[in-house]
């Protein structure tokens, strides 16, 4: 049975969070609302890593108290925005391109192998 496009949509995104910060209950419509519904969409579709990454990110482009705003703002706990931010710091980049941590991954067949 093949699913339509919309069942597979509702199982593929969580549900969109819905913003209770002052600005968006003052003023439902307004330019901030609707700044804070379009964060909560994009949030809602993006896996968990990339969730907290993207809102780590947010938080540190607004500074102070950004932290406290984005856990209003999208519900995430303010330990995952947090961590999120320390994921996205200069010193856990890895500049040469590997992917994996150091020693991940299968081991060489040499080592495998029980000799010939």
């Amino acid at each position: 049975m093949v699913a339509d496009g919309d069942d597979m949509l509702k199982a593929n995104h969580r549900t969109v969070h819905i913003c209770r910060c002052p600005e968006c209950l003052e003023q439902p419509t307004g330019e901030a609302a609707q700044f804070h519904a379009s964060i909560n969409c994009l949030v809602a579709r993006l896996d968990e890593k990339h969730r907290r990454q993207f809102v780590g990110l947010l938080a540190s482009q607004l500074g102070r108290g950004g932290i406290a705003s984005l856990t209003e703002v999208t519900g995430l706990n303010r330990k995952t925005i947090s961590r999120g931010r320390r994921e996205l710091e200069p010193a856990n980049v890895d500049g040469d391109g590997q992917i994996r941590a150091p020693g991940g991954g299968r081991q060489p067949w040499e080592k495998k192998s029980r000799g010939c």
